[in-house]
């Protein structure tokens, strides 16, 4: 692997235009410094970009469109930023996806379908912290591989779909928070299905049996018919 790696290094500045001349290179690693600005477009020139760490730093303005250029990026992490405007729709393209890091900026709009259609997303996707809105996000249904998801203190609005208790590889599940959706605690079936994925992921989200415990309970009270193990 051919890489940039100055993470950590309370480094100021901006990115460069000019990084797009490094056209080997296969790791860009400008985490956790002090970096402002934006970030270039003309890093969707380097075609051969595996893993873009530009997290925890200061950056600002938009995700430029052509990173959906980067057909081999596996890992995107942009969280703890200043980032603004709409999570683009080009990263639809990047079809080697298995981790999106969006959380703690201030990115607004819906959550594109195209970017809910990354089906090699399995590491993470992290949403939390931002300024998104519209419907939850019904697509996270098709990420059978994904792991984490975090959606958290958004301002997204509607029910909770039942079609989120088909991601059946959830091992963390982060929705608090959630401003404006109260709705689903109106539909007795869409609340037992949350009850449920609940009750069937790992102890990470259940902290601990008093929990466990009361969440059985209202399960009982809305009369499922379903048993549930508790380790």
């Amino acid at each position: 692997m051919i890489g940039v790696a100055i993470g950590g290094n309370q480094i100021s500045g901006t990115i460069p235009e000019g990084i797009a001349n490094l056209v080997n290179v296969t790791l860009i690693n400008m985490g956790s410094n002090q970096l402002t600005g934006t970030i270039p477009h003309t890093i969707g020139n380097l075609k051969r970009l595996q893993a873009l760490l530009l997290q925890e730093n200061n950056l600002q303005g938009t995700v430029p469109s052509s990173l959906g250029n980067l057909k081999l990026l596996n890992t995107l992490r942009l969280g703890s930023n200043s980032l603004t405007g709409n999570i683009p729709s080009s990263l639809r393209n990047c079809q080697n996806l298995i981790q999106l890091l969006l959380q703690k900026n201030k990115f607004t709009g819906i959550v594109p379908e195209e970017v809910l259609g990354i089906t090699t997303l399995s590491l993470g996707l992290d949403l939390s912290d931002n300024l998104l809105t519209g419907p939850f996000p019904r697509g996270v249904s098709r990420l059978n591989n994904l792991l984490a998801l975090n959606i958290s203190m958004n301002w997204f609005s509607g029910e909770i779909p039942v079609t989120l208790g088909s991601c059946t590889s959830l091992e963390y599940l982060d929705i608090r928070d959630l401003l404006n959706m109260f709705s689903f605690i109106t539909c007795p079936s869409i609340l037992l299905c949350y009850i449920s994925l609940l009750l069937s992921l790992s102890s990470s989200i259940i902290a601990n049996e008093v929990d466990r415990l009361a969440l059985l309970a209202i399960k009982s009270q809305l009369h499922d018919p379903l048993t549930v193990t508790t380790s």
